[in-house]
């Protein structure tokens, strides 16, 4: 178990998670861990799969020497990653900003004056109950490997998928999003 001290509600959702019977979900949790990120490795693994997907595939952070997408907000951030059991390549991350006094959520730093004023005006009045899910990744091979843009198991893939993780990958996007869920709660 990852989860952070007091993170009951994010044990809780992933034990509910382990408990469905049906067969996608049981191969899911076989083939993939979901770990809440509370070491500087796995800190280390998010921001690293991070760049590889925001700088070098997409572009929408500039590329650097030390490999890694981060910013302010991850100092206060959660974040959750699903390992690749068998590799133990970190597969998808996604993190929970919360609001705070004084503190801008990421998309009101990016956009500013051009998100509307009423969208500006409840967040401000609920701030301790916002917070925002971005830095959503699901690495680059992984994410080939669902839409079958190329074939598993081929020369440039970092690892060979088993009939069982060919039928569990499209389930990596959800159950990220389904861990920030857990965890905003």
């Amino acid at each position: 178990n990852h989860a952070l001290p007091g993170n009951a509600i994010f044990d809780d959702s992933v034990t509910a998670m382990l408990s469905l019977r049906h067969d996608r979900y049981s191969v899911f949790f076989r083939e993939f861990e979901l770990c809440h990120v509370a070491t500087q490795r796995q800190r280390d693994d998010a921001a690293a799969l991070r760049y590889r997907v925001y700088c070098e595939e997409r572009g929408f952070e500039p590329e650097s020497a030390s490999r890694r997408e981060s910013d302010v907000h991850d100092a206060y951030a959660r974040q959750c990653l699903i390992y690749h059991r068998r590799t133990g390549t970190a597969a998808a991350c996604i993190r929970v900003v919360p609001a705070s006094a004084g503190v801008l959520l990421p998309l009101e730093e990016a956009c500013g004056e051009r998100l509307s004023s009423g969208y500006r005006e409840r967040i401000s009045h609920q701030r301790s109950a916002v917070c925002e899910v971005s830095r959503f990744a699901v690495d680059p091979a992984f994410r080939r490997a669902i839409v079958g843009s190329s074939p598993l198991g081929d020369d440039e893939s970092p690892y060979a998928a088993s009939f069982g993780e060919r039928s569990s990958l499209n389930l990596l996007s959800t159950m990220a999003l389904l861990c920030s869920l857990a965890i905003a709660e």
